[in-house]
């Protein structure tokens, strides 16, 4: 899980919060 957590902080400093959050929901 701290992988997971890791990838999201990346996402939110690379700023494609809402593209990748899509796609979050699309996996879950």
């Amino acid at each position: 899980m701290q992988k997971y957590i890791a990838l999201l902080r990346g996402i939110n400093v690379s700023g494609h919060k809402i593209v990748k959050m899509a796609d979050l929901r699309a996996l879950f």
